[in-house]
C-alpha cells in the first residue's frame, strides 16, 4: 500500500489489530510505532483494540497506559474499555482494582452491561472468592442483567463445592424463574461436594 504512493489511515489499521490482537502481539506492536511514526492518533476504536489485545497477552501495564494516553488525549473511556481493563485486572487477581474501575465507570455514567458483571462474576469465581462473586449476582440482577449460563454454573458449582448448598440452590431457582433453563442445575447441585 505504502510502494503504491497510498497512505494508510485509521480505517486501514483498525482491522489490522483486531485480525493480529489475539495471536501476533509482536506486529500490533509494529503496527502501533507504524502508527505513530505517519502521526496517526488513534481513536476509541483502535484504542478499545490494543488496550484488549494487551489485555488478552497479560500485558496489563501496557494496556493501562493505553488507557491513561487516551483520556490525555480527551477521549473517554467506554464500556468496551472499561470491562478490557477490568478482565486483566481479574487475570492479575487484582479484584480491588476490579472494583475500583467498576465504581470509576459508574462515577463517569458509563453504565456497566451484562458482560461487565459476567466478567466480574467469573473473576471472583476463579480465585474462589464466592462471597465477592455472590455480591457481584445480586448486584447484576437488582440492575435487570442475568448471568451467562456458563458464569451461573461456575458460581453454582462453587457455592455447592463450598458445601453452600443452600445459596447454590437459592440461584438455580432464581435463574429458572427468570427463563433461565439451559443449565444443568439438577446435575450440578447432584454432584458430589468436594
Amino acid at each position: 500500500m505504502k510502494a503504491s504512493g497510498i497512505k494508510p489511515t485509521l480505517n486501514t489499521y483498525h482491522p489490522l489489530i483486531s485480525a493480529c490482537k489475539k495471536d501476533k502481539i509482536d506486529l500490533v506492536e509494529k503496527i502501533l510505532e507504524d502508527m505513530s511514526r505517519l502521526n496517526l492518533t488513534p481513536d476509541r476504536v483502535v484504542y478499545n483494540e490494543l488496550i484488549q489485545c494487551f489485555v488478552w497477552h497479560g500485558d496489563i501495564q501496557k494496556a493501562n497506559v493505553l488507557c491513561s494516553e487516551m483520556s490525555n488525549l480527551g477521549i473517554l473511556p467506554d464500556k468496551m474499555t472499561y470491562n478490557s481493563l477490568i478482565t486483566g485486572c481479574l487475570k492479575e487477581g487484582n479484584l480491588h482494582g476490579a472494583k475500583d474501575l467498576f465504581d470509576d465507570m459508574i462515577a463517569k455514567e458509563v453504565g456497566p452491561n451484562d458482560g461487565t458483571f459476567n466478567t466480574l462474576i467469573e473473576g471472583h469465581c476463579k480465585v474462589k472468592d464466592f462471597d465477592g462473586a455472590s455480591v457481584w449476582y445480586r448486584e447484576m440482577l437488582k440492575i435487570g442483567f442475568l448471568p451467562s449460563v456458563a458464569v451461573c454454573n461456575e458460581l453454582v458449582s462453587g457455592l455447592r463445592d463450598e458445601g453452600r448448598v443452600k445459596e447454590a440452590e437459592i440461584i438455580c431457582s432464581e435463574m429458572s424463574m427468570k427463563g433461565v433453563r439451559e443449565t444443568s442445575h439438577e446435575d450440578l447441585l447432584a454432584s458430589p461436594v468436594k
